[in-house]
């Protein structure tokens, strides 16, 4: 039973790790395309 429960944790980790990656890097997208935005 210990090896599921483990499994579904580092899901869950992994899971929120990739989202929050993802977001940092749209972030870092739109604010790349913003500062392009104002220069021009």
């Amino acid at each position: 039973m210990v090896c599921p429960i483990l499994l579904t944790n580092s899901q869950k980790l992994l899971t929120a790790f990739l989202s929050v990656v993802l977001h940092n890097i749209i972030y870092v997208i739109d604010t790349e395309n913003l500062s392009v935005i104002t220069q021009s």
